[in-house]
């Protein structure tokens, strides 16, 4: 399958505008072209960052944002809770930061839904320049669009965070033996973990767009690559987390603290990415401080 992931749009009164599939999501307009090289020169820093901006409640992505920070955060301190249960306040018991892990899911999951729901209205393939909306740009709660890398990787995520959702909750119930830990929380946090790094990776694809991989100057390139090594950490995380029977668990207390480490990794990685969608959200505003980050 072809994935769309920019265009390039002449306007009949000679306007040229590159967009992306990314920008286009997040409402970002189009970069202006008047030299014809877009695609290698580069962008300048900005010079009216919005790094301690954190109020805009009327865009979407400022809630998708804050809830997968509120949900980052609440997994940050469950695993520094378990990885060091004598912290001041402690000492933690696993029931307490599981019920911790619980509500990070729980934030992650509305965030997840909110982030696929803007990618089912936003394709860069219906791009015909800012002047001119996109056909069907009413506002849509279900479009079944497979060929957008952003649409794609957001279902993904969700179905993940869903997963999320049922090994935190099982997580909880009690007396469980080996089997069953590996059956209704490992197995729903391996293939949740799965879904994440597979997300990362095709939204890593998208923001590519045929450019190079290292792009140190696109924030686009920065939220990515956390949620990448986010995933990453999760992925490990949920791979040190097998129970092994009852006769083997000599080793088990020493995996369970590397895969809560791995966790608590994961989830800064997540905050940090969740933190950046906010500047993101105000590139708009400094597109007159030099060329834009695509």
């Amino acid at each position: 399958m072809r994935f769309i992931t920019h265009t390039h749009v002449t306007l009949p009164d000679g306007r040229s505008y590159f967009q992306t599939s990314r920008r286009m999501r997040k409402g970002l307009p189009g970069l202006h072209d008047s030299s014809g090289t877009w695609r290698t020169a580069p962008c300048e820093p900005s010079r009216r960052a919005h790094w301690l901006r954190f109020w805009e409640i009327g865009k979407l992505s400022w809630w998708i944002s804050i809830l997968f920070m509120i949900g980052s955060l609440l997994f940050c301190l469950a695993g520094l809770a378990a990885i060091a249960p004598t912290l001041p306040g402690g000492p933690y018991s696993s029931t307490a930061f599981n019920r911790a892990y619980w509500l990070g899911a729980v934030f992650f999951t509305p965030a997840c839904l909110l982030q696929w729901l803007q990618a089912m209205n936003a394709d860069v393939a219906e791009y015909q320049g800012p002047d001119t909306p996109p056909s069907g740009s009413s506002w849509h709660w279900w479009r079944f669009r497979p060929h957008n890398l952003g649409w794609l990787s957001a279902a993904i995520q969700f179905a993940g965070t869903l997963l999320f959702n049922a090994t935190t909750t099982d997580a909880l119930l009690p007396g469980l033996a080996w089997m069953g830990e590996n059956m209704f929380v490992w197995t729903p946090n391996m293939v949740g973990s799965v879904c994440f790094f597979v997300s990362s990776w095709l939204a890593c694809r998208e923001i590519y767009h045929g450019n190079i991989l290292f792009q140190p100057r696109n924030l686009g390139w920065w939220i990515t690559m956390f949620n990448l090594a986010g995933s990453v950490f999760f992925l490990i995380s949920a791979l040190l987390a097998f129970f092994a029977p009852d006769t083997a668990h000599t080793m088990q207390p020493l995996r369970m603290w590397w895969s809560n480490f791995f966790t608590l990794a994961g989830a800064i990685c997540f905050l940090i990415a969740a933190y950046l969608l906010l500047p993101e959200m105000f590139e708009q505003e400094d597109e007159d401080a030099g060329p834009a980050c695509t």
